[in-house]
């Protein structure tokens, strides 16, 4: 077996005990500085949900308001023959950009008037809505917000609003048919904010995309459903916010966040009206820990440089060692032979 030279074990030593301490620090302080990018992250992230839930309120709040005006008009004492009520739907529908069908409904669910943008509607075209979700909604929770859906190349979904009667009770609704274009474009630009490869969306809770800056996404009516932080959303939609980092349906690796969205209600009193929707960010983990990337390398440089001149070091002292042991074996030997 091949002796181990002085040179070797000297050069062992020297850098182990170069490197370890530094290894250890840079290990903890990595893991550190990782956390600590993390939860800027996820923080930030959770600002720019809270930027996009706000413009896309202001936008559901503002369409929202024109109905409001509409039920504040309605009288349910009032006969829809009288062409009132059809009137006003009228001028709402085409001074508004965003409203593409508008109704009215009793109580009971049965469209007393409705306007459409493209299409002429007849009297004989009025049905009962009574057991539709839009109009269950807005008799239980007085506001109704629907999934995005796609028609004719273009998205829209739809929204209503109850309508109470002199007493308070509730006595019908308005209901509208909205463009929703406005959203991805809103979106798109709280996108850019997230960086190269980052994104902002809406879901529902039950992972359907209700808005996205990318168009094709809504017009498919996306399900996104099977990625971890959404899948969250549907299992305890009660979560105020979370994040994790996971692959996303495009197979990137990435820091999402959730924040929910809600909606102030104006009525009698003042509401605040949680909705099922949720803001989504998405941030490449690639570009949240790429600092921590760059020190880690940096260290790893600097382990290197360490090493070598550890190793430079080990070979000097034992090529001096060594010239000093193999003076002294001379000298022993000198005197053994004299």
């Amino acid at each position: 077996m091949k002796k181990i030279t002085l040179h070797t074990k000297l050069a062992a030593l020297l850098i182990g005990i170069a490197l370890i301490p530094l290894a250890v620090t840079t290990y903890v302080i990595h893991a550190k500085f990782k956390r600590t990018l993390e939860a800027q992250a996820i923080a930030f992230g959770h600002q720019l949900g809270a930027t996009a839930a706000a413009q896309i309120t202001s936008f559901v709040r503002s369409e929202l308001d024109v109905l409001d005006y509409v039920g504040l008009l309605y009288h349910p004492q009032i006969s829809s023959g009288t062409g009132i009520t059809g009137a006003v739907l009228e001028s709402v529908l085409f001074k508004s950009q965003n409203f593409v069908d508008i109704s009215v409904t009793d109580k009971n669910g049965r469209q007393l008037t409705r306007k459409n943008r493209l299409l002429t509607v007849m009297p004989q075209d009025l049905r009962s809505i009574t057991d539709s979700v839009p109009f269950l909604a807005v008799r239980q929770q007085g506001i109704y917000l629907g999934p995005a859906y796609n028609r004719e190349g273009k998205p829209f979904f739809d929204l209503g609003r109850k309508i109470v009667d002199l007493d308070g009770d509730f006595a019908g609704g308005v209901f509208a048919q909205v463009d929703a274009k406005v959203m991805p474009l809103l979106l798109g630009e709280v996108s850019k904010i997230a960086g190269p490869g980052g994104r902002v969306y809406i879901v529902n809770d039950k992972g359907l995309i209700v808005a996205h800056p990318d168009l094709s996404y809504m017009l498919a009516e996306r399900d996104l459903s099977n990625l971890p932080l959404i899948r969250n959303i549907a299992r305890n939609s009660s979560e105020a916010m979370t994040a994790e980092i996971y692959i996303n349906e495009m197979g990137h690796e990435v820091l999402g966040s959730v924040h929910p969205m809600t909606i102030e209600l104006f009525g009698d009193s003042r509401e605040l009206t949680r909705i099922n929707w949720f803001v989504v960010t998405e941030q490449p983990v690639e570009t949240v820990f790429r600092e921590a990337e760059r020190v880690k390398w940096s260290v790893l440089l600097i382990a290197l440089i360490v090493a070598i001149v550890a190793g430079a070091t080990a070979y000097f002292l034992a090529e001096r060692l060594t010239a000093e042991d193999n003076a002294l074996r001379g000298e022993n030997a000198h005197i053994a032979s004299d």
